[in-house]
This record gives C-alpha cells, structure tokens and sequence, in this order.
C-alpha cells in the first residue's frame, strides 16, 4: 500500500490508497496454521488503513471492496470480514497470569478459550523453531584457518610456553613456529 496525495478542484489535499502494479495482495493466509490473532490482525490493519488513509466516501468504498475481495483471496472467512466492527481488544486488565503454550491447529483455540475464563492470558510460540529445521546458511570454518587468533604454544624442551596473536591462519602460523624451532633454524638465530 502507498498514499496517493492530491488535490481536490477547491485546493484542499486529498489522500487514498493506491497499490504498486507489482503488488502480489498476498498475506497470511487463513489456511495456514498460526494462531486466529494474527490471522485477524492482518485483517483488522488492512481495514485499519483504508478507513485513516481515504479522506473520501468514494475512495474509502472502493478501498474497503478492494480489501475484503483480497481477503476473500486469502481465504480469510466471511465471517470474519463482516465482523470487524467487533470490540478488538479482550480486556486483558484483568488477568493474574499467562501461560505460553505451543501452538497447534487443534488445540490452540479451544485451550485459549478454556484459559481465558480462569482469568490466564495465552500467549502461543511456534511449536517448531524454524532456527531447528534451517541451517545457518554458513560453512562452519574449521580452527586451523581462523585468522587474528591467539595461540599459546608449550616448549617441548622446557616449561616455557609461546603466547601471540597473528592475523594470519592458525595453520600457517603453527608451520612457521614449527620450522623455526627446528634445530638448523635455531643455529641461524643466535
């Protein structure tokens, strides 16, 4: 959705909706499983906005048609649609606890319900993480090719341990402490 500002023949400034032509008038749909609030809150805002952004009778008549056919397409029930004028907010002042729940198709709402009268707000999570089904996306690096890491190397001879940092991998800097302690490096040291 984006707001279409013009003027009226009187001078005045008039506002309505205007959608992209690349608008897809996807959103969640009804089918899905999440809980009814979200289902209901996509509805409840789409009619939300065109009701704050049309300043005319027309365009608010041609907004709220556009609205209720794109929740038709989402399959957003009838009944739903008809009864947004509903009070919206459940008057949770007066509840003593929450209880956060999993959410699932079946029981979600019946057990919201039953709560509710004992005065328990429910709250509902994903019953699965999608962080458990999905990878990062990234190669784990192995230790050996971190770079700008700080190493502590013990002395085979003595007690004595190396303790640096390098901006190059562990690796390359693990061979090249290597090959200067080897006896030959050393003679050409001192």
């Amino acid at each position: 959705m984006v707001l279409l500002i013009k003027r009226s023949s009187n001078r005045h400034l008039l506002s309505a909706v205007c959608h992209k032509p690349t608008h897809s008038d996807r959103y969640l749909n009804f089918r899905l499983e999440h809980p009814i609030q979200q289902k209901s809150l996509v509805d409840n805002i789409l009619f939300e906005l065109a009701k704050e952004l049309s300043s005319t009778a027309q365009d608010l008549n041609s907004e709220m048609n556009y609205v209720k056919r794109t929740l038709m397409l989402n399959c957003s029930p009838e009944w739903m649609i008809q009864n947004k004028k509903k009070k919206q907010h459940n008057g949770f002042s007066e509840v003593i606890s929450k209880v956060i729940l999993p959410y699932t198709t079946d029981l979600g709402e019946s057990s919201k319900r039953i709560l509710e009268k004992h005065r328990k707000r429910t709250i509902f999570k994903p019953a699965i993480q999608p962080s458990t089904i999905l990878s990062s996306g990234k190669d784990i690096v192995p230790v050996s090719k971190c770079r700008g890491v700080v190493c502590e190397i013990p002395c085979r001879e003595c007690e004595h341990k190396y303790i640096g940092q390098t901006k190059r991998s562990l690796s390359t800097r693990l061979k090249e402490y290597h090959r200067d302690t080897l006896p030959k490096n050393i003679l050409k040291i001192q």
